[in-house]
């Protein structure tokens, strides 16, 4: 089946809404986006890719890029509109079910940091937090067009990565190509059957080390409490990937109340020592059987 995309500003791309916000810590908007496709057509992309949004909302000019959060496999239920709405930036958010009656072809989630707060810093990711909290109060999908997917985040989307050790690196919202990768080799690792014919068969051991500035960043993803309890096993899964994560949040005075205990014990309150990081994997992986990816912000780059 081809897919026919739609014209959009600036080239070629894709009727969408905006269903679901949720505002979380550190000013981070997360944006769930129904794509206008019938649900059979797919909208195909690969984890740590990126796509263009063009949001009328905001302006009819703009087009910016984002990294697409979520894995590809991720099954999400299209029938529901899920709006979050929380009380400060600190506390837990509270989730409200709503039913908007229309079918939505594949959604796709983007994690996007307001990168200028104030006046003088006033930005498109400014612009972004603002509307959701204007959907948040109306409580009503936003069209936008969505152009992509597009990225060559591990080397390849074509043939298997050569790898049998992927080391994935992230700092703060740099997190997000990073978690479409590892969730959706944990996904697929499911189905022995599928891994073993997937651009990621040959990967054996995925380790993940994510740096954030407080520990109630480390929720913005609640699939990896699902990750922590599995790493916590120590066992490997049925396509036998092993999975194994460092977590580090750097602000020991902020509060880890919100944090479960599957992902605390995976936690250390401090900056990490990264050659000690290094030295570590380098014990266990040759080079030449390692893919190392760190992404502070923006694109995966892989070394």
């Amino acid at each position: 089946t081809t897919l026919q995309l739609r014209p959009g500003v600036g080239g070629l791309g894709s009727k969408a809404n905006v269903v679901s916000v949720q505002l979380h810590v550190d000013h981070i908007t997360q944006l769930t986006v129904a794509l206008d496709i019938p649900y059979d057509l797919d909208w195909p992309y690969f984890a740590g890719q990126y796509a263009f949004l063009h949001i009328p909302a905001i302006s009819h000019l703009q087009q910016h890029p984002f990294t697409i959060s979520s894995a590809p496999s991720e099954d999400f239920k299209p029938m529901m509109t899920v709006v979050n709405t929380r009380k400060s930036y600190d506390d837990e958010s509270m989730q409200v079910l709503l039913d908007d009656g229309l079918e939505h072809g594949r959604l796709v989630t983007f994690h996007i940091k307001n990168m200028g707060r104030t006046p003088e810093e006033k930005q498109f990711t400014s612009q972004i937090e603002e509307l959701a909290q204007r959907m948040i109060a109306k409580r009503q999908p936003v069209p936008i067009t969505i152009e992509g997917p597009y990225g060559n985040p591990l080397g390849s989307v074509t043939y298997p990565i050569h790898a049998r050790a992927l080391v994935l690196v992230a700092g703060g919202i740099g997190i997000t190509p990073v978690h479409s990768i590892y969730r959706e080799i944990f996904l697929q690792s499911r189905n022995p059957d599928r891994y073993r014919s997937g651009l990621y068969r040959r990967v054996e051991t995925v380790h993940l080390v994510w740096v954030a500035r407080t520990p109630a960043l480390l929720n913005i993803f609640p699939d990896l409490e699902e990750l922590a309890s599995f790493a916590s096993s120590s066992s490997v899964n049925p396509s036998g990937v092993k999975f194994i994560i460092e977590l580090y949040a750097t602000d020991k005075a902020a509060s880890d109340a919100m944090v479960s205990q599957a992902v605390r014990q995976f936690m250390k309150r401090s900056r990490p020592n990264l050659d000690e990081v290094f030295r570590r994997i380098l014990e266990s992986w040759s080079p030449y059987d390692m893919i190392l990816a760190i992404n502070k912000s923006g694109l995966v780059a892989t070394l």
